[in-house]
């Protein structure tokens, strides 16, 4: 599921992925389990968390920083 929500963000057009995102690649996962998938790729400083709550969404981090 990591690998392919990294696929989906290096598709063109697609800047971001949000939990519902990940959710929809995946129906039969529980909204919960995607959303730790996401959170692990921000441990692991795959990917950055923007914004709070319902609002989050999460991009590739950049190692420009």
């Amino acid at each position: 599921r990591q690998e392919a929500a990294l696929e989906y963000l290096n598709q063109p057009g697609n800047t971001r992925i949000t939990n519902s995102d990940l959710h929809e690649l995946f129906p039969d996962v529980h909204p919960e389990t995607t959303r730790r998938d996401l959170a692990d790729m921000v441990t692991k400083d795959i990917l950055s968390k923007m914004g709070q709550k319902r609002g989050s969404y999460y991009v590739i981090k950049s190692y420009e920083e």
